[in-house]
């Protein structure tokens, strides 16, 4: 936290699979609701510094346990 530290750069390449399945949660008692489409990404990416460089490991695991996109509201704005 008050480390060393170096600026860097991070590049992420993201591959959603096509999904039809739509979710929406909602938990009252903290006002929380969410739509969201659950399904699949595969997710590459590289990471620099003038000292490192980091890259996904092409070698390791393929498989995707989770991914989600949608859209949250909570607390003020919960209707």
């Amino acid at each position: 936290m008050d480390g060393p530290s170096l600026e860097g750069r991070a590049s992420f390449r993201v591959e959603w699979s096509r999904s039809r399945d739509k979710e929406r949660f909602r938990y009252d008692p903290e006002k929380w609701l969410a739509n969201a489409v659950v399904n699949e990404a595969r997710v590459q990416w590289v990471g620099e510094t003038s000292a490192a460089h980091y890259v996904t490991d092409a070698d390791g695991p393929q498989d995707c346990l989770f991914a989600d996109v949608g859209h949250e509201r909570s607390g003020f704005f919960f209707k």
